[in-house]
């Protein structure tokens, strides 16, 4: 969401975390809202999700990151735990 992330940057925020269960298929989609929100606000990014399967059969889809002020993406894990 844009204007929490804003909100904090007003507040002279550093470093914006967010935490997530982002399922299938749509993990590519937040990984590029991280990395605008890191850009808009000029703040460092990290937005850990969930991994492997959870209730009723969904899907997480893993893909924590951690985004630079300049929107660029520094690292992405994968969909395994314990790869961040």
């Amino acid at each position: 969401f844009p204007e929490s992330a804003r909100a904090l940057a007003q507040l002279g925020t550093e470093l914006l975390i967010v935490t997530n269960g982002n399922m299938d298929p749509y993990g590519p989609t937040h990984r590029t809202s991280i990395m605008a929100r890191a850009q808009e606000n000029q703040a460092f990014a990290l937005m850990v999700n969930r991994v492997e399967e959870g209730d009723g059969g969904l899907l997480f889809a893993g893909g924590s990151a951690l985004v630079d002020p300049f929107g660029t993406l520094l690292f992405e894990a994968g969909r395994e735990e314990g790869q961040f």
